[in-house]
């Protein structure tokens, strides 16, 4: 009777981070009859598969294939022994995979087997009954192998019948997140994210990789962790020992010549290889070596690629067998070679690598595009001092750090590209890029009359709008950001259809690819279709291999959208990343997400979205703002007139009823209702029995008559004006307890909030105000509910946006008429006489953002029809408190000269000269 190694039969307990984005993946076999993690050694296949056996809540037996008898009948009496263990009704005694499957068919129960180190059954007995198993299993029977290679059995008809799911290593591999997780939590070592980022990168998230790092750096400095990660590839003793163990001593001579013979290459096709090597037969090594998981892995048909740690190693053993000279030979002439085939990227490196500094001048030559999207890597990899005092590479330079998400550092390179100057053409086009790059991180600054513009303009408002204008011939980047505000305007749809087209623009290059797929990501998760966070990790994986950081981390946030554990979190490391960076769009969008994912996950969302509106406020960008508003309106689940106004006036309307119903929260009004609610506004009626002022000084009257709030103590009346300038928007009381009450203890502070608001009401009450009216309670919210439009925040807000409404139709007397209107009632700001104070500070200024633009509407207005005075009294009336109005002060001195005025307009002229130079000093 064949022995049975017991140990052998049971799931190894593995100490792993919980990897919820492999787990889903590796949960789908029980919808396959056969599931394969195929992959190199130490890519975590044993852990990934010994979680799904662990986790079940269904049997799953466990066979290890290496070092048990590899005979038909041993295999079939460990198939026997681990089935039984797991399901007692399982009889034992089999013989022969007939008996086998004869005894699975009576099993009712869903069961599944999985079998490790299958590739070590290749070509045995062993190997072609576990064959007949799956050929003739019942419904009942799943089938979960890990292995190096393919088995050699035929699954070609599961394949076809789309019952055979294939795991491989890209799916495997960790994310810079993951990996974070797994320092953080499992190995307890503390990294900086940009290191974490950079080791997933130089090991491509190999599980291996990632723990030999832990083990070789666990008692290091953080200095000498950082060199490290320089090193953990093949130059590492441990890394170079692990590979030689298990990936090359076991392969013949022949192979591992070619190996490292064509090491150089990074891209590898059998034409290249020939001709590098000078003789023929390199297909066959190169599918021997992608069929066998050897750390090689199949681009497309005719093209292959080498792990980059095992690239690594092997250049090291060409060293060590050539010599440097004949090695700098052989890369010299693999660029070559690589250039001719187009892959320039691949022949930069080897340039690099063989010190020919002319032939990398030459390609990284920006003239035509070919190289607007490498990695950062090459260009890292270069000498310091050669891209210094060259402007080509430190223009190339540049292009990766803001592919990258290094904004200040590219800005700063851009700088330098310039500095050096090599023609007119050149310094053009770095002052052009550089543009670019400033108009998004400085509000003020002037965008390039391209793409950037109205894309820029969209983000401040009318998303939809610009999103047009884009799609008319501003190219496949413009086809983009057009994408990303049809997202921001509510268009789902067309969101989805532009980011499709831009993902099918080859023009675009490979960066455009996880752009895209990001964008149609976010627009599939707020449809709330399934697979979105399946979306998200292929943007991601997309966007780092291109080299585009930025875009990778943004993927990365919007897993605070899915229902992934750990989503949020992520995205407020992606949003410390950014803030290290100095990329402030990344920090601002990774809050909204965190915002925006708690809120659906009804945890404490107010202040993510709070701060969302504060950077997206500080760059200039009201669309964005106006959506974290009514998000927090939807969060906050009650009627918000405030929300709806900001909604109507940024150009996101459309988006209010799909955040409505993504973060699951119902409003007490009918979908009709809230449709009406963020329509145009209609006339409402001018007489109130209450109305609160808060433009200017603070004042409530009842019946027209001022209501003395002298009773009131200082805190209750800042709460009523706290209420009052969020006129129909609920409160959270902690957000008022922290703005009124911050030193004291919680329990105190809704003490003193319930004190407040009881004195407000009898205030209210004693004025003769209705019982409907005044401080209502939702919840753990409070708002000020007012009859009808009875704020002048509210009237002035509703009139903005019917000025806008009315410009976007083309109808500009009647723009005129409201925005005449708005500015009359805007009597200063608002609660001027208060001072900043943190409540008050940021609905402030986005107030007075909301005049600047009317003003600048109707004072162009007036300039078009020759109405002068009247476009320069608006203009000076609005400059006072928005000194640096770029817009109006060219009205302004436009005005002035229209009128005649040459010295006025002169004048005007060196007054915001001033402006712009104090500014600066």
């Amino acid at each position: 009777m064949t022995a049975v190694v017991r140990s052998r039969l049971r799931a190894p307990r593995v100490k792993a981070i919980a990897r919820s984005r492999l787990d889903d993946i590796v949960a789908q076999a029980w919808n396959h009859r056969v599931t394969m993690l195929l992959a190199p050694a130490g890519s975590g296949k044993t852990t990934a598969m010994a979680e799904f056996a662990n986790g079940s809540a269904r049997p799953v037996a466990w066979i290890t294939c290496g070092g048990v008898d590899d005979s038909a009948e041993g295999f079939i009496a460990n198939l026997n022994a681990a089935l039984h263990e797991v399901a007692p009704e399982v009889s034992l005694g089999w013989q022969t995979i007939d008996e086998a499957i004869d005894a699975l068919v009576d099993v009712s129960q869903a069961i599944a087997v999985a079998v490790d180190d299958v590739h070590t059954l290749a070509g045995t007995a062993a190997e072609l009954a576990l064959g007949q198993l799956i050929d003739d299993a019942p419904e009942s029977l799943r089938i979960v192998l890990a292995g190096r290679r393919e088995p050699g059995f035929d699954l070609s008809a599961i394949r076809m019948m789309g019952q055979l799911l294939v795991i491989d290593s890209d799916e495997l591999r960790f994310r810079s997140w993951e990996a974070e997780q797994l320092f953080r939590d499992l190995y307890e070592t503390w990294l900086r994210p940009d290191d974490i980022a950079r080791l997933a990168r130089r090991v491509e998230g190999w599980a291996a990789g990632l723990q030999m790092f832990h083990l070789a750096a666990r008692n290091l400095s953080p200095p000498e962790q950082r060199r490290l990660i320089d090193r953990l590839n093949g130059r590492a003793r441990i890394v170079r020992d692990y590979l030689a163990a298990n990936v090359l001593e076991p392969i013949g001579a022949d192979l591992r010549a070619f190996l490292i013979d064509t090491c150089v290459l990074g891209v590898v096709t059998p034409a290249l290889a020939d001709e590098l090597r000078g003789r023929p037969g390199s297909e066959h090594h190169l599918r021997e070596l992608a069929s066998s998981q050897l750390f090689t892995a199949a681009i497309d048909d005719d093209t292959y690629r080498y792990h980059e740690v095992l690239r690594t190693q092997l250049e090291v053993m060409l060293l060590e067998r050539d010599g440097e000279d004949q090695a700098a030979i052989r890369y010299r002439t693999a660029g070559e070679l690589l250039e001719q085939g187009g892959f320039e990227y691949d022949a930069l490196r080897c340039f690099a690598r063989a010190g020919d500094w002319a032939a990398v001048r030459s390609l990284a030559n920006p003239a035509g595009e070919q190289l607007r999207a490498p990695t950062v890597a090459w260009i890292g990899d270069l000498p310091h001092s050669i891209v210094a005092d060259d402007p080509w590479l430190l223009l190339a330079r540049a292009r990766a750090e803001r592919l990258a998400g290094t904004w200040t550092k590219a800005i700063e390179s851009f700088h330098a590209a310039e500095a050096k100057g090599v023609g007119t053409d050149f310094v053009d086009q770095c002052r052009t890029e550089r543009s670019e790059l400033a108009a998004w991180l400085d509000p003020l600054a002037q965008a390039p009359p391209n793409w950037v513009g109205p894309a820029r303009a969209g983000c401040r408002r009318d998303p939809i709008a610009a999103a047009n204008e884009l799609e008319a011939g501003r190219g496949a980047a413009g086809l983009l950001a057009g994408a990303a505000l049809r997202l921001l305007g509510g268009d789902l749809r067309g969101a989805g259809e532009a980011a499709e087209r831009s993902i099918n623009d080859e023009s675009f290059g490979p960066y455009g690819i996880g752009a895209g797929l990001t964008v149609l990501a976010v627009a599939r998760l707020l449809s709330g279709a399934a697979g979105s966070d399946r979306a998200l990790d292929e943007a991601e994986t997309h966007a780092e291999r291109a080299g585009f950081g930025w875009v990778a981390r943004i993927a990365r946030a919007g897993l605070a959208l899915t229902d992934r554990p750990g989503g949020i979190d992520e995205a407020a490391r992606v949003r410390d990343q950014c803030v290290a960076d100095g990329d402030p769009w990344g920090a601002a969008i990774s809050t909204l997400f965190g915002g925006l994912g708690a809120a659906r996950r009804d945890l404490p969302a107010t202040e993510l979205l709070a701060a969302a509106a504060g950077h997206f406020h500080s760059l200039d960008a009201g669309a964005f703002e106006g959506l974290c508003i009514v998000a927090r309106a939807a969060y906050q689940g009650v009627d918000q007139p405030h929300a709806a106004t900001v909604a109507r006036a940024t150009g996101v309307a459309g988006l209010v009823p799909i955040i409505h119903s993504f973060v699951g929260q119902t409003r007490p009004t009918p979908h009709e209702a809230l449709a009406q609610q963020f329509a145009p506004s209609g006339d409402e009626p001018s007489a109130q029995p209450l109305h609160v002022h808060c433009l200017g000084r603070f004042e409530v009257t009842v019946s027209g008559h001022e209501l003395d709030l002298e009773g009131l103590r200082p805190r209750a009346r800042a709460l009523f004006k706290m209420l009052a300038i969020h006129t129909g928007s609920a409160v959270h009381r902690e957000t008022i307890v922290d703005a009124l009450w911050p030193d004291g203890a919680a329990d105190s502070g809704i003490h003193n909030l319930q004190v407040a608001v009881s004195a407000i009401r009898k205030t209210l009450a004693r004025a003769g105000v209705p019982d409907e009216f005044g401080v209502q309670r939702h919840g753990e919210a409070y708002r000020l509910a007012l009859p009808g439009t009875a704020s002048d925040l509210a009237e002035f807000l509703d009139a903005a946006a019917s000025a806008k409404a009315a410009a976007a139709r083309d109808d500009h007397e009647l723009a005129a008429e409201h925005a005449s209107r708005a500015l009359a009632i805007y009597r200063g700001e608002l609660l001027s006489e208060d001072g900043p104070l943190d409540w008050i500070v940021t609905q402030r200024a986005w107030v007075s953002g909301v005049r600047e633009a009317v003003a600048v509407m109707l004072a162009a207005g007036h300039l078009r029809r020759g109405r002068c005075k009247d476009a320069i009294e608006v203009c000076e009336a609005t400059i006072v408190e928005r000194p640096y109005a770029d817009e109006l002060w060219r009205t302004l001195v436009a005005a002035h000269r229209e009128h005649g005025d040459l010295a006025a307009a002169g004048q005007a002229q060196a007054r915001y000269d001033q402006v712009l130079a104090d500014l600066v000093g």
